[in-house]
C-alpha cells in the first residue's frame, strides 16, 4: 500500500489536543484514507509520545525546544529547523506522496529536497494573512 505523509504546521500537535482546525482536518483525513498508509508528521507535545500508532495512522512528532521554536518562527527562511526535521522523518518513512498543510515555504523546501516526490500544498484559507516570513517570493512555483 502506498504511503502518504500528511505534514502539519509547527503550531499545534496532531491529534489536536491543544486545538487547531488544520490539525483536526489532518487527523480526520488520515483516519479516512483507505488506499494509502498515512503517516502524520507534526510538532511534539509533552502530553504525546514522539511516535505512536492509532488505528491505521502513524503519528511522528518533531521536537523543537523553546529556543529553536523562537528562532524558527522569526527566521524560518534562514533557519528552517522544523523543515529539516520533517525531512529527516520523510527519509525514514519513505512516502510516495507529501501532503503539506498551510506552509508554502515548507512545501517549497520539501520539493527542492525530494524532487522525485509529488508534493501537494493545501492552504486552509490562510494565504492572504501569511506574513512575509512564510510567503515564497512572488511567482515562485511550488
Amino acid at each position: 500500500m502506498p504511503t502518504v505523509a500528511l505534514i502539519g504546521p509547527e503550531l499545534f500537535p496532531i491529534p489536536p489536543i491543544r486545538g487547531g482546525a488544520t490539525e483536526l482536518f489532518i487527523d480526520r483525513l488520515a483516519a479516512h484514507l483507505t488506499r494509502y498508509q498515512p503517516v502524520v508528521i507534526g510538532p511534539a507535545d509533552p502530553d504525546l509520545p514522539r511516535r505512536e500508532s492509532r488505528g491505521q495512522v502513524d503519528y511522528w512528532r518533531v521536537r523543537l525546544n523553546p529556543w529553536e521554536r523562537w528562532l524558527y518562527r522569526r527566521y524560518r527562511h534562514l533557519l528552517p529547523l522544523y523543515d529539516r526535521r520533517v525531512a529527516g522523518f520523510i527519509r525514514q518513512a519513505n512516502p510516495d506522496l507529501l501532503h503539506v498543510h498551510n506552509r508554502p515555504l515548507l512545501a517549497l523546501h520539501l520539493k527542492t529536497w525530494f524532487p522525485g516526490l509529488p508534493v501537494i500544498l493545501h492552504m486552509h484559507n490562510l494565504y492572504a494573512i501569511l506574513g512575509k516570513r512564510e510567503r515564497p517570493a512572488p511567482n515562485t512555483p511550488i
